[in-house]
């Protein structure tokens, strides 16, 4: 199944939403600092197929096995 990401940019233009894309850990800095900056709701979109993969491999939360 192929999943299509929304555009946020757009989505929060629709909605007066300010954001911002992070697509280089170098910009969470300065990213994170302009959100705490402003006032109101911000929404911070991170792009994980820029940044790369997990270091740790990451599974999710545990589940509940029944037996």
């Amino acid at each position: 199944m192929d999943l299509h990401t929304p555009d946020y940019a757009q989505l929060s233009a629709s909605i007066q939403l300010a954001h911002s894309k992070v697509s280089d850990l170098e910009q969470v800095g300065e990213v994170l600092k302009k959100a705490l900056a402003s006032e109101g709701p911000y929404l911070i979109e991170i792009d994980m197929p820029a940044i790369g993969t997990f270091k740790t491999v990451f599974a999710g939360p545990p589940t509940k096995v029944v037996a």
